[in-house]
């Protein structure tokens, strides 16, 4: 509530010295002027993103698996600590698991090819961009994506162009770079 108290500038540069970036705090910022800044209008912000979360969960889940598996995968989490922690917290850990969701269910879709590789391509860059842009840690969900492509292309798959996914990689850590700074500060503090 702090960060969104100040004006526009200051708050980003809290949020980048903390451990965040600035994507839900700019939500939340247009989120409290819409609704309000009281406590539960904020906490509301991260249910509605928490139930896009669980509709996204049982998305990734039918690109894995089936519809069963999506839905056992729901179920766990709905009774999960985590579920009802994020549901709750005016914090942007609901954000971050709704880009990493998308983003991991993007990436699924283009490994399996088909049809419509444009709208999964848009889809990554554009989830991975907002979980970049989230929380930093969301660097992890790009570094295990790319071990697994990686090894995928190792393999001899040839469903994912490796030109094109560098390409996407190169494209999203230059979209990044402006944070890169305050990233590496909070890694070595």
């Amino acid at each position: 509530m702090y960060y969104l108290s100040q004006p526009l500038p200051r708050m980003i540069q809290f949020v980048l010295n903390d451990v965040e970036s600035p994507a839900y705090y700019l939500l939340l910022r247009g989120w409290s002027s819409v609704f309000s800044n009281l406590p539960a209008a904020t906490a509301a912000l991260s249910l509605v993103l928490e139930g896009l979360a669980v509709a996204l969960l049982y998305r990734f889940g039918r690109a894995l698996m089936d519809y069963r598996f999506a839905v056992v995968a729901v179920a766990l989490y709905g009774v999960s600590y985590s579920s009802i922690y994020f549901s709750a917290e005016s914090r942007p850990y609901a954000l971050l698991l709704v880009a990493s969701l998308s983003s991991c269910t993007a990436l699924v879709r283009l490994l399996q090819g088909g049809r419509s590789p444009g709208r999964y391509w848009v889809e990554y860059l554009a989830a991975s961009a907002v979980g970049l842009y989230t929380h930093y840690p969301f660097l992890v969900v790009l570094y295990a994506q790319n071990i697994a492509v990686f090894c995928l292309i190792r393999l001899g798959w040839r469903a994912l162009p490796p030109s094109r996914w560098v390409l996407a990689q190169v494209g999203l850590m230059v979209g990044y770079l402006p944070v890169w700074p305050f990233f590496l500060d909070r890694l070595s503090g």
